[in-house]
């Protein structure tokens, strides 16, 4: 009803600035634009920039099967509420005006400085980074697009460019979160790494897992799959070496436009050759999901900058061999799985080669000590447990040292 009516007024108003700036004023006077938890003996107000439908979805709801950041907001949002504040949840780009004053203020973009007036003289600013340092993300993507130029001679824009001021928004910043490992924080400037804590993510919801007489099927099959950006994700890479050896079967799950640039210049790689099956954007939960991951063995992920791949994460939840480079933000188990340094073509090349020739006892044991790694370090209780002790601790802490600056101040000289 609410949108319907906002929807309604500005239908009347005819120019275009104005009619945005009257739906941004009304979504936030009817409350369309932050979704809240009220805590009836709450100490303080908690303001989170990262989603909003999010926060008040149901256990069961099916977006929580989605993406798991989805799931990890709402857990953000839920351990807020229990250490004792009202929780107010906004999209992290959303235009919004806030009715009060916020003690603690939890953002993936930061966005402090526009919230200044908003935020109590010694409020908590917590930055949430997901992903490797911005130069660096924009750095490697760029060379990933000129390694793709010179073989194809086609030259592809940056899909996943982090245009922020990425050192404005850390020094702003009292305490960050890094989701990723010591190689992700090592993409940041040495000078922000006291700043910084590492958190580990959740895989996606998986129906099932397999069981180690599943690890190494007889189609012994490859999967990749991976959000926006396939290039920056090592897609590109695949294809090539794939389309030279039909013997090795290829998966790709991905939503990629069929008037991108990128799937124009890849058609016949994905819809033509018999051994590369491109299936789409599929779920994790989906009986479809199952039965394609039920042919493969290993997962391949060359991509170059994350902070930890969530699809990489799911793979080996699932029972898959990781084929990857170092900064998908997994540190494994030692002589499990193959790390990818440069990612080139000959470099990945060779280490699918090396794991097609491996005894399959070596290959299914070091399948079975990565997949118990990550069922024990990456699941949803131990995110809320990591989430919880972080929480806990900056809070108790940066209210303790401001209570004992205020103290010293008002004593009596």
């Amino acid at each position: 009803m609410k949108k319907f009516l906002v929807k309604l007024i500005c239908f009347f108003i005819p120019i275009k600035q104005y009619r945005k700036r009257c739906k941004v004023f009304l979504k936030n006077w009817l409350g369309g634009d932050v979704a809240s938890l009220h805590n009836p003996k709450a100490k303080g107000n908690v303001l989170i920039s990262y989603m909003k439908d999010s926060a008040l979805l149901n256990d069961d709801d099916v977006r929580l099967k989605y993406h798991t950041n989805r799931w990890e907001n709402r857990e953000i949002a839920r351990i807020f509420y229990e250490l004792g504040y009202n929780v107010d949840c906004i999209d992290f780009n959303c235009n919004f005006y806030p009715r009060k004053q916020y003690d603690i203020m939890f953002g993936i973009c930061g966005r402090f400085d526009e919230f200044k007036d908003f935020l109590a003289p010694d409020a908590l600013k917590i930055l949430y980074l997901t992903g490797s340092y911005g130069p660096y993300n924009n750095e490697r993507e760029k060379e990933r697009l000129e390694y793709l130029q010179q073989r194809k001679g086609i030259k592809l824009g940056l899909e996943r460019e982090i245009e922020a001021d990425e050192d404005g928004r850390i020094s702003a910043a009292d305490v960050c979160l890094l989701v990723g490992n010591e190689h992700t924080l090592n993409t940041y400037p040495k000078r922000f790494h006291d700043k910084i804590n590492l958190i580990k993510l959740t895989g996606s919801l998986l129906s099932t897992v397999k069981a180690p007489n599943a690890y190494y099927p007889k189609e012994k099959e490859f999967l990749w799959m991976g959000g926006a950006g396939p290039v920056h994700k090592g897609l590109d890479l695949l294809l090539d070496i794939f389309a030279k050896h039909p013997e090795w079967t290829l998966n790709v799950m991905s939503k990629i436009n069929p008037q991108s640039k990128f799937f124009k210049l890849y058609k016949k790689e994905l819809t033509q050759l018999p051994n590369i099956h491109f299936h789409g954007l599929v779920m994790p939960s989906s009986e479809k999901f199952e039965k394609i991951v039920s042919r493969c063995f290993a997962y391949i992920s060359p991509s170059c900058a994350e902070g930890t791949s969530t699809a990489t994460l799911t793979a080996m939840l699932v029972g898959l061999y990781p084929i990857i480079s170092y900064d998908n933000g997994f540190t494994l188990p030692q002589g499990c799985g193959i790390y990818l340094d440069k990612c080139s073509l000959e470099e990945i090349e060779t280490a699918i080669a090396e794991l097609w020739q491996k005894d399959k006892s070596k290959v299914c044991e070091q399948i079975e000590q990565v997949q118990k790694m990550t069922l024990k370090n990456f699941s949803r209780e131990n995110f809320h447990n990591q989430m919880l002790q972080f929480l806990s601790e900056q809070i108790q802490q940066h209210f303790a040292e401001k209570n004992l600056h205020n103290n010293h101040n008002n004593t009596p000289k």
